[in-house]
């Protein structure tokens, strides 16, 4: 057993992570600690170490000792980005938000080029409701990063948060290039370009989405419609999804299961009337 191999050789990082995730899936969360506690007194400057015991004293309902703990473990080493990230990660996660904005000032002035430090700044300034500030984080985070999508989304967010609709189509567009299902950047592109009052704009998105996938292309269909009072067209959409949904089935196994309900429509000329429609879940 892996407490065998302890025994043998305490400092033995396999078995201990291995007993770790035993005693975790046990809900064995004390045992995993003070395991932890004797790993930090013999390397008490351990980030990882100080790191996760953080995030296992949270995730035992105590935060504010988690929170402590990471606190004195920052004040004695103020230039790690590791145990800064961790502790603005901790702030946001009790809204204190005061906090995570100082620590998220001082993290992008000394992680300046580092995406995540970036990244998890900017969050910081955008709970707080300073898009302003986060922007040139976002911007920077898009400059280090530009081929990946999230960069791409959180940039759009910075300028959604600003209100500046024109500009966030770009970063959409370009998260959409990298990744052409991408459920986020396809829904919030869709979203810009009916602010923008660009219908046609946004159903070429969903026709762009559906022709990758065609179940999330209906999707975004029907958001059109029913945003541009065409609601009953949107059901009809639909529902034609639904129906290549199931006779796409190649085992013979149904793979969606429908049923009908009388739902009522909001808008156009058929609010508030009932039609019914099949709703359609997919079979485990």
């Amino acid at each position: 057993t892996w407490d065998a191999v302890l025994k043998r050789d305490p400092n033995f990082v396999a078995a201990i992570n291995n007993l770790d995730q035993l005693d975790l899936s046990q809900g064995g969360r004390e045992a995993v600690l003070e395991r932890l506690n004797q790993r930090i007194a013999k390397a008490p400057n351990d980030e990882s170490l100080i790191v996760a015991r953080a995030q296992l004293l949270a995730s035992m309902d105590q935060r504010d000792s988690a929170i402590k703990f990471l606190e004195e473990k920052r004040a004695a080493a103020p230039q790690s980005a590791v145990l800064t990230r961790a502790l603005l990660s901790a702030y946001l996660s009790v809204q204190r938000t005061e906090d995570a904005v100082r620590l998220a000032e001082a993290l992008a002035q000394s992680s300046s080029s580092d995406a995540e430090s970036l990244r998890l700044a900017a969050a910081a300034l955008l709970t707080a409701r300073q898009p302003e500030k986060a922007l040139p984080l976002l911007q920077k985070q898009v400059q280090l990063r530009p081929d990946a999508v999230q960069p791409q989304l959180d940039l759009a967010l910075g300028l959604l948060n600003l209100r500046r609709f024109d500009e966030a189509r770009a970063p959409l567009q370009k998260a959409l290039q990298i990744d052409p299902i991408n459920t986020e950047a396809a829904a919030r592109l869709v979203d810009v370009e009916l602010r923008l009052e660009k219908p046609d704009a946004a159903m070429a998105v969903a026709n762009q989405v559906g022709a990758k996938d065609a179940e999330r292309g209906a999707r975004l269909k029907s958001v059109v419609l029913q945003r541009t009072n065409r609601a009953g067209e949107a059901v009809t959409v639909l529902e034609e999804a639904c129906d290549r949904t199931l006779s796409g089935a190649s085992s013979g196994r149904p793979i969606a299961t429908c049923r009908r309900q009388d739902r009522r429509m909001g808008r156009g000329k058929s609010a508030g009337q009932y039609r019914t429609v099949r709703l359609c879940e997919r079979v485990a």
